[in-house]
């Protein structure tokens, strides 16, 4: 899964709205390095990503000077502004948090170091495709109040490794921060327009999905998957329940609020049943997930056993179907549902990559037609059955304004009042509706 939240400027965090106040409520200044630090417990170093890094000379493990100038919009070694409005004002930008599903984070639990490293790397290379998806749709602003939208060059994030829900429960997610700064493509920088990020998160969290089953799969863990979901033959529904207790304490506190799980209840519900989160060193935490797992009958060889090589199947997308899929709720479709939608039907059997390679394939096709881009540079379209189908429809309407062929003459009115009596009351005229026609029944 994929949440976005914006987070505003580091002058806000007193006002509980900055960054240092999101990350787990704390309020002091290193509240951020603090949250940063997972690997100081023994996890995965933080890491850079973006076409920005490089330009930046950032290399190595993310550190707090760092991350705190680029949060302000200023160069992350001399601290010189890389932005307008660059300072305690400039809002940090948007924490994009890649969560695994959950059959991830319980086989993760039972497995043996080896395999918990390989799952792991598959997280990041699958946060990492997510990401390079991200970053070729951010927008960088221009002109008068940034009214001119282009797509940026490159953008630049840090990526830190979590592995526990705040109910101390294998969860295996990433948190990475995209930072409001962005490279046009002259060079220069400016700030980033992230409505576009909040309008492609189920593609950008999709992309992560489909990436992470097919590296399992390279893994040879047999993947089931569930329209954009996928969970891992072998693991069962009690072992999910079982490990997922941060999940049952948001379903509770729903259930006595009287609300249904959708995005906006279950959000505020995490908000006010959130606690710190306090996590114990990593070889602390998974200690007590082994033990977890293996109480609920999930040992190293248990997961082991799971990972049965399969060889892969031949696959291929049915682009009239897609297409015909798509249009049936709206005649206008845009690039991102038609990346959610190929990878919807390609996952478990195709990588991210090629999932992409799709779209391109699909939207160079006779079959659509490019209507035009939205404000955040959305590509639209249609399919061209569907603009047959519409103009047929246009036709037929222009036609039906002119046709007289549905029309009755005066004179057959004429006739046909003739045989019929006057009605005296409206029991007679339900009684002369009711009857055959042309028939009066006193």
């Amino acid at each position: 899964m994929l949440s976005i939240t914006k987070i505003k400027s580091t002058a806000s965090s007193q006002a509980g709205a900055g960054y240092s106040s999101y990350l787990d409520h704390l309020d002091d200044a290193h509240a951020f390095d603090e949250y940063a630090r997972t690997h100081e417990l023994g996890g995965p170093l933080p890491f850079w990503f973006g076409g920005s890094v490089q330009e930046l000379g950032l290399s190595g493990v993310c550190n707090s000077e760092q991350v705190g100038n680029l949060a302000q919009g200023l160069h992350p070694h001399t601290g010189i502004p890389l932005v307008k409005g660059a300072g305690g004002s400039h809002v940090m930008g948007a924490d994009l948090t890649f969560s695994c599903p959950k059959d991830v984070s319980v086989l993760f639990a039972g497995a043996d170091a080896k395999t918990q490293a390989e799952i792991v790397r598959a997280m990041h290379e699958s946060v990492k495709e997510a990401l390079g998806y991200a970053q070729s749709i951010a927008i960088t602003r221009h002109g008068k109040g940034g009214a001119i939208k282009q797509l940026a060059r490159s953008v630049v994030a840090s990526v830190y490794t979590h592995f526990a829900s705040r109910a101390l429960d294998p969860q295996l997610h990433a948190h990475a921060f995209l930072f409001n700064v962005g490279q046009r493509k002259d060079g220069s920088w400016s700030a980033l327009e992230h409505k576009a990020q909040f309008e492609h998160t189920m593609a950008t969290g999709i992309l992560f999905r489909v990436e992470l089953a097919h590296r399992l799969k390279g893994l040879g863990f047999e993947i089931e998957a569930e329209e954009g979901l996928f969970t891992i033959n072998g693991i069962t529904s009690g072992q999910r329940e079982a490990l997922s207790k941060r999940s049952q304490e948001l379903t509770e506190a729903l259930k006595r609020a009287g609300l249904q799980k959708d995005g906006a209840s279950a959000r505020a519900a995490a908000l006010a049943t959130r606690g710190k989160k306090d996590e114990p060193p990593l070889p602390d935490l998974l200690a007590k997930f082994a033990s977890d797992a293996k109480a609920l009958g999930l040992t190293p060889d248990r997961v082991k056993a799971l990972q049965t090589v399969r060889a892969s199947e031949p696959f291929s997308v049915d682009h009239q179907k897609l297409l015909d899929e798509l249009t049936t709720s709206s005649s206008v479709i845009t690039r991102q549902q038609m990346l959610r939608a190929i990878c919807i039907k390609a996952m478990g059997h195709w990588s991210a990559q090629e999932c992409l390679q799709e779209l391109e394939r699909l939207v160079k096709s006779p079959l659509l037609v490019h209507l035009g881009a939205t404000d955040t540079l959305t590509q639209v379209y249609t399919s061209r059955s569907m603009l047959v189908l519409e103009s047929d429809i246009s036709t037929h309407v222009v036609k039906g304004k002119v046709s007289t062929s549905h029309r009755i003459s005066p004179e057959k009115i004429q006739r046909k009042r003739a045989v019929i009596p006057p009605l005296r009351s409206t029991a007679q005229a339900a009684t002369m509706v009711s009857t055959k026609r042309d028939r009066w029944t006193p």
